[in-house]
């Protein structure tokens, strides 16, 4: 039995050690397990690196590394442009070409993924699943010679619309989506509505459409009544004889992270409040108030507990800065440890 937990206590350090040493992929958007998503979606990751100053090799940013796929079929690759925000730590990835209906797919990070100074990246992988993607489809009358003698039958416009990218982003208790449309023709308006179980939709917003072109047009809709836990909303393009041109479902997580405790005694955990999406990854440090750090952790948090607790072993009494990050929260709070 000893032999065992000795066993576990080596193994639970090597990896702690492993997350220290390697870069690696803190979650993404959508989440692992997102649903009826936008068949014109794409797939933004955070990373972390243990150090100062680094950044991705950008020769080994391709889509050998860094990739998206039918589940089961790794061998048929999304094609895509891959974009590295060195800002903020994000890599992006923009399919070139529309996604299935109705499909899972996967993301995935390979170790072949390096940063500058040649440590691989730990290997990530996540899944989502479109939606319906209901689009109407332009169908063109040909051309067709007319009976003789028969007046040509007059050409009926055929609305039509051709989207480009739709980007949601998380802003405290606010989410906004930006989206772009490649051409428009004969269409009237965008409609957006919000659901907490995915069956009942509340009108968020509406706007109208800025008019026939062949160029891109740019849209966006802000919800600040964005609530903790999962989000549906529903996005709808209406062209101009009321008909849907457009329809699916997206899906938004707001977490809720705090720390709980202001002092700790020698020794004691830290309680940590939590709402958040399956598999979201944090990285937590301690720094002391010389700003050293004394603490470094990393982890998935447990999507099915409220309470989740760091442990502060072996820190002398004092004032310390605790940061906790996630994809989506930077949560800092100034701690003091007492005997």
């Amino acid at each position: 039995m000893k032999q065992l937990c000795m066993l576990a206590l080596i193994m639970y350090v090597f990896q702690t050690a492993t997350y220290a040493q390697r870069p690696y992929a803190l979650g993404s958007f959508p989440n692992d397990g997102a649903t009826h998503l936008f068949c014109h979606t794409f797939v933004r990751v955070h990373i972390h690196f243990p150090g100062e100053g680094t950044r991705i090799d950008p020769l080994t940013l391709n889509q050998e590394n860094v990739k998206l796929y039918p589940t089961g079929h790794p061998l048929k690759q999304v094609r895509a442009q891959l974009l590295y925000d060195q800002s903020f730590q994000y890599i992006h990835l923009r399919p070139l070409e529309v996604l299935q209906p109705n499909t899972t797919y996967t993301f995935e990070i390979t170790p072949g993924l390096m940063d500058e100074r040649g440590k691989s990246f730990l290997a990530y992988r996540m899944t989502f699943t479109t939606g319906d993607c209901q689009q109407e489809t332009v169908v063109s009358r040909g051309n067709e010679e007319n009976p003789p003698e028969a007046e040509p039958e007059p050409e009926i416009p055929h609305p039509y619309i051709t989207f480009g990218t739709l980007n949601t982003e998380v802003i405290r208790h606010q989410v906004r989506f930006d989206w772009e449309t490649q051409s428009e023709f004969m269409q009237a308006s965008f409609e957006l509505r919000r659901s907490g179980d995915g069956k009942s939709f509340s009108p968020v917003a509406s706007i109208e459409s800025q008019g026939d072109s062949e160029d891109l047009q740019h849209y966006h809709v802000l919800d600040s009544n964005l609530q903790y836990g999962f989000n549906y909303y529903a996005f709808t393009a209406y062209d101009v004889y009321g008909k849907v041109s457009f329809s699916d479902t997206l899906m938004v997580f707001r977490e809720r992270i705090r720390l709980l405790q202001d002092s700790l005694r020698l020794g004691e955990a830290l309680q940590v409040d939590i709402l958040v999406a399956p598999r979201t990854s944090m990285a937590f440090v301690l720094r002391n108030e010389q700003q050293k750090e004394v603490i470094r952790k990393a982890a998935f948090l447990p999507h099915d507990k409220p309470r989740f607790q760091i442990p502060i072993d072996n820190v002398p009494p004092g004032t310390y800065q605790a940061l906790l990050i996630t994809p989506q929260s930077r949560v800092e709070k100034m701690i003091r440890v007492v005997e």
